[in-house]
């Protein structure tokens, strides 16, 4: 309700003034108001906002996270391939998700830039689960069939994995044909 209110009041650059003023305390607006500005394509206001509350707002807020994703479409927009990268590993790094992470790897130059760096927070990150994921989409089978498998066991599979690792593992062989 807050932004309605400003935005009828004030409008667009109202919005965006108060947005910028209270960055902390309202960090929802500031995503509200590039939401705003890309939607009537002021991709420079959004980056204007956008890199100002990434400067602003603590990097533990995963609000900040999806404020980096705004502000890396308005790079985008204008062709700052490499301020888009930076924003994309920003984005991981106050929202850690296998999206976020996956988004490091889209291109080599990116994965070589920021995608071995986000790897190694991946550890303490994500469940289990999640990571062997990441890992198994990142192409690194063997490791994640040596980590599930246990002879010892009657299955050979030694942890909750097996719902998705075997799903994964036969999409994988049906694609090699």
């Amino acid at each position: 309700m807050l932004k309605e209110a400003i935005y009828c009041h004030r409008g667009v650059s109202g919005l965006t003034e108060y947005a910028k003023e209270h960055f902390v305390k309202h960090p929802s607006l500031t995503l509200e108001a590039l939401i705003v500005l890309q939607e009537q394509k002021e991709y420079k206001l959004m980056l204007e906002l956008g890199n100002e509350a990434m400067n602003t707002i603590n990097e533990n807020q995963s609000i900040r996270g999806e404020i980096a994703l705004k502000t890396a479409f308005a790079e985008h927009q204008v062709g700052n391939v490499k301020q888009k990268w930076l924003l994309w590993n920003e984005a991981f790094r106050s929202k850690p998700n296998e999206v976020n992470y996956l988004r490091l790897f889209l291109n080599a130059d990116v994965a070589q830039t920021y995608g071995l760096q986000s790897a190694n927070n991946m550890k303490n990150i994500f469940d289990n689960t999640t990571k062997k994921n990441l890992q198994f989409l990142s192409g690194k089978f063997e490791k994640v069939k040596r980590s599930c498998t246990n002879t010892e066991n009657s299955l050979g599979w030694s942890d909750r994995y097996i719902g998705t690792g075997v799903k994964l593992f036969l999409l994988y062989w049906l694609n090699d044909k």
